[in-house]
């Protein structure tokens, strides 16, 4: 079963994104992790086009207990 979600996209504008560019001065110190961010879709998005299925980081993981 594939995970993907819509919300998962590569707009810059959506989630985590739209905070760090809406907080005052946050955008620049959060740069490197915007970008570690746009990667792992990227490599997520291509893992599911060879694999047919998500990612095992994305597969098993659970909400602490």
């Amino acid at each position: 079963m594939v995970k993907l979600l819509p919300v998962l996209t590569f707009r810059s504008n959506s989630g985590s994104f739209d905070v760090i560019d809406r907080v005052p001065g946050l955008a620049a110190h959060a740069a490197y992790t915007q970008q570690e961010i746009r990667d792992k879709l990227i490599e997520h998005r291509r893992y599911i086009t060879l694999h047919g299925e998500d990612m095992p980081e994305v597969r098993e993981w659970a909400w602490p207990a």
